[in-house]
């Protein structure tokens, strides 16, 4: 059958549309008829042998196919040769040196005049051949008898249709650093397993090659003149040490695929590349040193996918990426230097898909967004910075909305609780209010696809129920009381492959001791309670077991997706699984945990990195002493918990990060004086920064103060419920950035220093429930760039503030007494 296909393919190659898209100077038409009139006539011929081939293996019948083939493949390559030579004319400025050139038109001429005689020739002995029909004729050796090894060297063969053109394409893998100047014929070529530090120039002479895959390679550059390859559709240069590409990279004009992910060393993509006018997809994730895209971006029309993610220089995207109208995919998770969207986001009229997951710098969207009638699926998931939704989201037609993490969220705007089209919003990590409003909008809108086991039960016979029903999310509480596996290998919530979150309760009060549970049973039952590949958030509450079961010990294998885990009340566990092993994990939280003293080497493994981990939250580890956050805790070694964005810490009055703690965009910090670094963050490399410190529970002593300084960039600080604090610490001076200064429920707080009006880069301050704060200090008149200040509860502050302290406020525009 693919003879057949082959040969089908060549004979609409010869039709009239292809000669006027070569545009050549002289005339073959005749030719091209002729052949064409004789390949038709030939159909019946070619059928009937290709099927008395398959059915009596009629090997004079086979080798009459091959000679046919080896046949169409010469008009093929010659036909290709004469479509790229003439694009190359077309698409130059310079005629003259074609002159000196192997694709002088004169040249081309007569060799292709001798290619299309032989041709002619070969093909008038293939009829000759077939009226006979004995196929007593054994078929004369030509140039493409190097062909016949595909059976063994081909790995794919793929006929592919575009509009009228078909393309028929060829994989030859693992050439190394061979030279190919005389494999003018190949179609694709793939490279990624081969070891040689360049691409010869000679790969440039490959005109019909469709498909170059060269990914993994160690080159630095590509070959000079790598814009000759005018048939080239996909280019994959996937994790390369390319620098820069080729200025002249635009002249690719059929390339539609282009991989450039994982190009770590790329700082900039050249101006042409705008003239990549048939590409459809391209790939950028992870290209950390590109700062921004060209202006001639703009002119990808055609493109349908683009793929921004880990491209964390990028501090903004064009105005003329809103030019793009055909993009329906958009990827910018994990850019945290992305500071907005374009306002013209709305002219992305085709957009079904945004996913801006940790995009820590956005702090609000366009109301341009609320126009993207086509998006379907919105994720906002760990921007921690992101404050309002646009007032007019609900008149999205979303499918899918993720806001899991968004821990600043004000609130939810009221025209969501309208949006019918939805069908499933994350249910994960957010701030107390937020939870309230997601909750309450998953059951307005009747989203609420979430089941509840009981262990007081038939366990296994319930998750055998569960199998038929389409459940997302899915609580187990009492798992105390199973003390039967009978069943359980049948039952199996491996097969629940819609479930996305699991939650195994064992229903232990907190009171509980481990020398009071069955620990081998409890091993025994959450063995048997693998969850399904798919799997995204994962909490094992009250399990007492010191040891986890297989699944748990090689969840990188098992749970590859697993985004969110969540550890409470494990009161036998003294060591973590490599959890840092877990290529997806965005969220750690672990309470209550009496046992655990210690997080080190066997958290990350000996390869594992925390390249995506977003947030730590630690509740009551009361004996947690250690952190590493190298291999072995020496500050000389890799930095293992880089992107950070939320460190929340309460009630862990041991905790130590060594030998620095993770530079957290967010710190959360109560009763854990240790948290704070103890000699700064030394040289561990880290792309994110310190930006807001929460500080509440006994006031920290004069020594974690002390520490506090090195979180100096930070731009929002806030004070709560601070038990012991009379006055604001000196530290505090050392905040230069703040802008926002927020101090509730300080009830012994009685002054405010003078130096407050040193912080000039305030804009925001709030005070709420300080019963004994009655005045502002004089200095706050030199705080000339506060735009707001809000005064709640204070009684007395209230009052002076309001009466003869009125000066001292009077050239702030905002100001609420509540």
């Amino acid at each position: 059958m693919i003879a057949s296909a082959v040969i089908q393919h060549v004979g609409s190659m010869l039709g009239d549309k292809a000669w006027e898209r070569i545009e050549l100077l002289w005339n073959f038409e005749n030719d091209a008829k002729e052949m064409k009139d004789k390949m038709f006539n030939l159909q019946v011929a070619l059928n009937n042998a290709e099927k008395r081939s398959q059915e009596s293996e009629d090997v004079l019948a086979r080798l009459w196919l091959k000679k046919y083939k080896s046949v169409a493949y010469d008009m093929e390559d010659t036909l290709d040769e004469l479509g790229a030579n003439a694009m190359i004319w077309r698409n130059s400025t310079c005629t003259a040196k074609f002159f000196f050139s192997s694709i002088n038109p004169l040249v081309v001429r007569i060799t292709m005049s001798d290619k299309m005689r032989n041709i002619r020739v070969m093909l008038d002995k293939i009829v000759e051949d077939q009226t006979k029909f004995r196929f007593l004729t054994l078929p004369t050796p030509t140039s493409q008898d190097r062909r016949e090894s595909e059976k063994k060297d081909i790995l794919t063969k793929v006929l592919q249709k575009n509009g009228e053109k078909e393309s028929f394409i060829i994989p030859v893998v693992g050439l190394g650093g061979m030279a190919f100047s005389h494999a003018l014929f190949l179609r694709v070529l793939d490279l990624s397993g081969c070891h040689v530090s360049e691409l010869p120039g000679s790969v440039c002479k490959l005109k019909l090659l469709r498909y170059l895959d060269a990914s993994n390679l160690p080159i630095p550059n590509l070959p000079k003149f790598l814009n000759r390859l005018l048939n080239l559709q996909t280019l994959i240069l996937s994790n390369t040490s390319l620098k820069a590409l080729p200025t002249n990279v635009g002249c690719l004009q059929k390339l539609q695929y282009f991989d450039l992910s994982g190009c770590v060393n790329l700082h900039e993509l050249p101006t042409s590349f705008g003239n990549l006018s048939a590409l459809l997809f391209l790939n950028l994730a992870s290209c950390h040193e590109l700062p921004t895209l060209p202006e001639s971006f703009g002119k990808l029309h055609k493109l349908q996918f683009l793929n921004l993610s880990d491209c964390y220089k990028l501090h903004s995207l064009p105005e003329s990426c809103c030019q793009l109208d055909d993009l329906t995919h958009l990827e910018l998770s994990d850019c945290h230097n992305l500071e907005k969207v374009p306002d013209c986001i709305d002219q992305l009229s085709k957009l079904e898909y945004l996913n801006m997951t940790s995009c820590s710098k956005v702090q609000m969207l366009p109301e341009s967004l609320c126009k993207l009638m086509m998006l379907k699926h919105l994720n906002l998931s760990f921007c921690v910075k992101l404050r309002h939704l646009p007032a007019s989201i609900g008149v999205l037609r979303l499918q899918s909305l993720d806001l899991q993490g968004c821990f600043f969220l004000v609130g939810l705007p009221d025209s969501i609780f309208n949006m019918s089209t939805l069908v499933h919003v994350e249910r994960g990590l957010f701030a107390f209010h937020i939870r309230s409003e997601v909750d309450k909008l998953r059951e307005q809108l009747n989203l609420e696809r979430s089941c509840v086991l009981d262990g007081r039960g038939d366990l296994w016979s319930q998750i055998l129920e569960l199998e038929k029903t389409p459940c997302l999310e899915l609580l187990i509480k009492g798992l105390k009381n199973v003390k039967n596996l009978e069943g359980a290998d049948q039952a199996k919530l491996l097969n629940s492959s819609n479930l996305t979150s699991l939650w195994l309760s064992w229903g232990h009060g907190e009171s509980s001791m481990v020398e009071h549970a069955d620990a081998s049973v409890e091993k025994s039952v959450l063995e048997k309670l693998v969850p399904p590949r798919n799997l995204r958030h994962l909490h094992l509450d009250g399990y007492m077991s010191i040891d986890f079961s297989r699944w748990m010990l090689e969840l990188p294998s098992y749970l590859p997706h697993l985004s969110t885990i969540f550890l409470s009340n494990l009161k036998g566990c003294s060591h973590l699984p490599p959890l840092g092993r877990l290529p997806n994990l965005r969220a750690l939280c672990l309470a209550r945990m009496p046992n655990l003293k210690s997080v080190g080497r066997e958290f990350y493994g000996d390869h594992g990195s925390c390249w995506k981990l977003r947030m730590i939250l630690l509740e009551g580890m009361d004996n947690l002493e250690g952190w590493w956050t190298t291999r072995t805790s020496n500050e000389d070694e890799e930095f293992l918990i880089p992107n950070l964005h939320l460190l929340f810490a309460s009630n862990c009055p041991k905790l130590k990060f060594l030998p620095y703690p993770p530079r957290s965009v967010t710190w959360a910090v109560r009763n854990s004086d240790h948290v704070f670094p103890e000699h700064g963050f030394g040289n561990l490399s880290s792309i994110t920064s310190p930006y807001y410190l929460l500080i509440a529970g006994t006031s920290p002593s004069p020594e974690a103060w002390h520490r506090a300084r090195y979180l100096c960039s930070i731009e929002n600080l806030a004070l709560g419920s601070l038990t012991g604090l009379t006055t604001l610490p000196e530290v505090i001076r050392s905040f230069i950035s703040l802008r926002v200064f927020l101090v509730e429920d300080c009830y012994d707080l009685e002054t405010l220093p003078e130096w407050l009006g040193d912080l000039t880069s305030l804009r925001q301050i709030e005070i709420g429930s300080c019963p004994m704060l009655s005045s502002l200090p004089e200095s706050i008149q030199r705080l000339t760039g506060l735009k707001k200040l809000r005064i709640a509860n204070c009684l007395a502050l209230s009052e002076k503030c309001q009466g003869e302290d009125k000066h001292k406020i009077a050239h702030i525009p905002e100001v609420k007494f509540e």
